[in-house]
């Protein structure tokens, strides 16, 4: 360590480097990266990168794997992830307003939040006739191919928005996904002006799903409410009264959270 840097300072630094690397495990289209790639993504020397990831190691923030030497994120966040879940007060508020509309609708219903470049499930309710493909919850989806995902990036401020897009990577989840920025930002001006998203059979052959933005009392988007149901149930004829099914749902729970109603459409905010 250089002389004329203070514990305080260094620790600091030390901090916000492994924040990086943390940040790139999280952002990366690869399941693992080697030591050289991580190095790279964060633009730091590969001794400083493997000091960082030995101490996130042994605290279980990253994983390697013995075989390949490879690392992954660790287990150790699941533990922050379901404590944070516990505490969000749009799932409490969002939890009778899902059971109601999986009820009344038969299908799944979806809580997601905005997590890096992904939407993040927080909450679901499935109902009577909902198709169900496992699990959602703890399940992160690029924001480009799910409907929630594109509620946070249509509602975004156009700096913020701008700033993410460069971030994404585009890579298809199935033959429907979208595959480039120009192709999304067009659907973007759809979403707002429509007030709900679509995700027909992007993210899961078969399933279509419709979703509307949750906003705060500040008028921020807070979270997304999703509807889904297999393409039997749901065609393409259906996505319009889904959709207002959606944004009844989405406002009954924005207006919990104490944010006075006003139209979904509109320009991007500048």
């Amino acid at each position: 360590m250089s002389n004329n840097i203070a514990p305080r300072e260094y620790n600091a630094q030390s901090l916000e480097r492994g924040l990086f690397v943390l940040a790139l495990l999280r952002d990366s289209a690869q399941a693992e990266l080697s030591l050289a790639e991580i190095a790279a993504g964060v633009d730091l020397h590969k001794s400083t990168v493997h000091r960082l990831l030995t101490t996130l190691v042994r605290h279980g923030y990253a994983a390697q794997d013995p075989a390949t030497k490879r690392y992954r994120l660790g287990l150790a966040f699941l533990a922050f992830g379901h404590r944070v879940v516990e505490r969000l007060d749009v799932r409490r508020h969002a939890l009778r307003v899902m059971r109601a509309l999986a009820e009344e609708s038969g299908e799944a219903v979806h809580l997601n939040v905005l997590a890096g470049t992904g939407a993040l499930c927080v909450e679901e309710v499935v109902g009577p006739n909902g198709a169900t493909l496992g699990s959602n919850v703890g399940v992160v989806l690029p924001v480009h191919a799910v409907a929630t995902g594109k509620c946070f990036l249509a509602w975004m401020d156009e700096p913020e928005r701008e700033a993410l897009l460069d971030r994404l990577t585009f890579e298809p989840i199935t033959d429907h996904t979208i595959r480039d920025r120009t192709t999304l930002v067009a659907e973007l001006d759809r979403v707002r002006q429509r007030g709900y998203a679509v995700n027909d059979q992007e993210t899961y052959p078969g399933v279509r799903y419709v979703a509307a933005p949750i906003f705060d009392s500040r008028g921020e988007v807070v979270a997304a409410i999703s509807l889904g149901a297999p393409v039997i149930r749901a065609a393409a004829a259906d996505l319009p009264r889904m959709g207002a099914q959606i944004v009844r749902a989405a406002d009954r729970v924005s207006a919990s959270l104490g944010h006075a109603p006003a139209s979904r459409a509109g320009t991007l905010r500048r």
